[in-house]
């Protein structure tokens, strides 16, 4: 089984991603517990990481095809050429920890405002971080899908400088 892409209405995902389920296809959305400033507190709350795609894993058949097409919402299966393409390998492992929401990665700052990051998503082999928002605490990180770069934001938790 390979993991494939489905390009979907944005704000559907996981409508969509119930539908597929029902139909017997394992279908998977990455959300991650986001961390918001509202009325002088944080708070989380659970968003969508990469808004508009849905994640199948599936053994891809031409039948299999208008099962996932014929989905109200889905608009097309991410091509390499002619067939669908299944993500390379170190994406796949990157997205096995998609099932859970993505919990905001720890990075510790120094004085001089250089960072460390400790763990979380942030560590993936996968994500290439463009700009940390200290204040937002959010980083703008860039993701690869089937080798194509796709821009998408994640939570911070900024632990005490060293």
């Amino acid at each position: 089984m390979s993991w494939y892409v489905l390009q979907v209405l944005t704000g559907s995902e996981d409508q969509i991603k119930d539908a597929l389920i029902g139909k017997g296809v394992h279908a998977a959305v990455p959300h991650e517990l986001r961390v918001l400033r509202s009325g002088g507190r944080w708070l989380e709350r659970e968003y969508v990481v990469i808004p508009s795609y849905v994640f199948v894993r599936i053994d891809y058949t031409d039948s299999l095809y208008y099962v996932l097409k014929g989905t109200h919402g889905v608009i097309r299966l991410l091509k390499d050429g002619i067939r669908p393409a299944s993500l390379l390998p170190e994406e796949e492992e990157w997205i096995q920890s998609w099932e859970q929401p993505l919990l905001p990665s720890k990075v510790h700052f120094t004085q001089g405002g250089a960072y460390e990051i400790i763990d979380g998503p942030l560590a993936g082999e996968n994500v290439k971080l463009l700009k940390i928002d200290r204040h937002r605490r959010r980083a703008k990180v860039e993701i690869n899908i089937l080798g194509k770069p796709k821009i998408a934001y994640l939570s911070l938790d900024i632990l005490k400088d060293f």
